[in-house]
Parts: structure tokens; C-alpha cells; sequence
């Protein structure tokens, strides 16, 4: 058992849960700041949801993923599939987080805004339906 949350999960999966959460409620307050036109609290908030979001990844989801899926079997399962969307959304996520932050800017801002908000919070929920589905909650 966890010592955290208490569940099934390694520790660090549910540390990265609690990180998750919070960078998520980060991203939709710089949202937030965004439609009121507060660009430099914006800026600061989703870069800190940037590099947060790249450091959970580098050193729990990874690792945990190359730790999961370990058999060439599971290329044809649903959990495979719901984690390579998983991977795809999260990875593009980041992109397009870091390419902001790095002011390489598209042509068309508030749509790139707008789709990176999205990626974030798709990755997010599967991020999350693949942490109950290792915890043996579903």
C-alpha cells in the first residue's frame, strides 16, 4: 500500500498524482489570467506549469512507463493504446509549452493556446485513468 494515497501505486506515482493536480489547477488559473488579460502573470504561471509538467515526466512517468509496459504482447492491449494517447498528449503538451516559453510563437497564438490547454487536459485525464487502472481501482 501506498503511504499517501492508499492505494496500490508506488509511492512516486502518487507524489506525481499530487503534482499532476496542482499543475493542472495552475494551467486553468493561467487560463484564467489569460481571458483577463494579465499576460505576464499568464506567462509566469504556465511556465512554471511547463517546466513542472517536464519534470514529472522525466522523472516518474518515464520511468514508469518503460517499467509497465514491458512485454511486446501488450503493443495490441487497451492499456497500451490508452497510454501511447496518453504519451502523445502529454509529450505534444510539453512541445507546445516549451515552445511558448522558449517565444517561438505560431502564427496564430490563441489557437495554439488554445490546443495546448486542450492536450494538457486530455493527458491529464488519461494520466489519470491509467494511474486508477495501475492502482487496481478499475
Amino acid at each position: 500500500m501506498s503511504a499517501i494515497i492508499g492505494t496500490g501505486s508506488p509511492v512516486s506515482s502518487d507524489l506525481n498524482l499530487l503534482l499532476q493536480i496542482i499543475v493542472l489547477t495552475a494551467l486553468i488559473f493561467g487560463a484564467i489570467l489569460c481571458v483577463k488579460k494579465r499576460f505576464i502573470e499568464h506567462s509566469r504561471i504556465m511556465t512554471a506549469v511547463v517546466i513542472l509538467n517536464a519534470a514529472g515526466f522525466i522523472f516518474v512517468m518515464a520511468p514508469s512507463l518503460f517499467r509497465y509496459l514491458t512485454s511486446p504482447l501488450e503493443i495490441f492491449s487497451f492499456s497500451f493504446f490508452s497510454t501511447s494517447l496518453h504519451v502523445l498528449a502529454g509529450i505534444s503538451a510539453i512541445a507546445t509549452g516549451m515552445a511558448f516559453i522558449l517565444n517561438k510563437k505560431p502564427l496564430n497564438v490563441r489557437l495554439w493556446m488554445r490546443l495546448s490547454f486542450l492536450l494538457w487536459v486530455t493527458s491529464f485525464i488519461l494520466g489519470f485513468l491509467i494511474y486508477l487502472q495501475i492502482a487496481g481501482l478499475v
